[in-house]
């Protein structure tokens, strides 16, 4: 009767442990997949939302962004798909007549492969971003050190321009009042010695 019961007690154990880690993995599943649908869509509503606030600047740009969505959009219908194919799949396994489901199988693995896409893609999209911007900054620095290069030069050359201005400016003439100092001297002169003459 002891070995009975313990026996007994042994598969009661056996039965709650397996059914508690059934049930585990059945959450596991579905909060892996209820995870995938949730990124996809909030992926989707980034990506738009980027492409109408920022824009899209290239063809390269384009597709990427149209590749990401697809991956997503792809993503978030397998997943809803897979929802509805879990509770025929549980039905059948309760009624021991299906055992294993290998579209289900194939349908979990495309809808990861392809969200590991759709992230890949974004991240492509968030470098070629920063690429440009980085690009765009760096024409911006370019085209203020060529203006200011210029406005430099500019100044320089209007600086030498007038370099021999200081040449224009009037001297005072010294020969000519010295000549005129001189013949006036002589002409004072001249007529001292005439009216010396007159008196004789």
């Amino acid at each position: 009767m002891k070995e009975c019961g313990n026996d007994e007690e042994l598969k009661n154990k056996d039965l709650a442990f397996y059914s508690a880690g059934l049930n585990v993995w059945y959450v596991t599943r579905l909060e892996k997949d209820k995870s995938l649908l949730n990124l996809s869509v909030a992926g989707i509503g980034l990506l738009i939302t980027l492409i109408t606030t920022l824009g899209v600047k290239n063809f390269t740009e384009a597709m990427l962004f149209g590749l990401a969505i697809l991956a997503f959009v792809i993503t978030s219908i397998t997943i809803v798909y897979i929802f509805g194919r879990n509770a025929t799949h549980i039905e059948n396994v309760l009624a021991d007549s299906e055992e294993k489901d290998v579209l289900l199988e194939f349908l979990d693995s495309i809808a990861s492969k392809v969200f590991i896409v759709g992230i890949v893609f974004t991240l492509l999209i968030g470098i070629n971003s920063l690429n440009q911007s980085l690009q765009r900054e760096s024409k911006d620095m370019t085209e203020q050190d060529n203006v200011k290069t210029m406005i430099e030069t500019n100044t320089t050359s209007e600086k030498k321009s007038i370099s021999g201005a200081d040449k224009l400016k009037p001297k005072p003439a010294s020969g000519s009042g010295s000549s005129q100092s001189g013949n006036s001297g002589n002409g004072g002169a001249s007529s001292n010695s005439g009216s010396k003459t007159t008196g004789n």
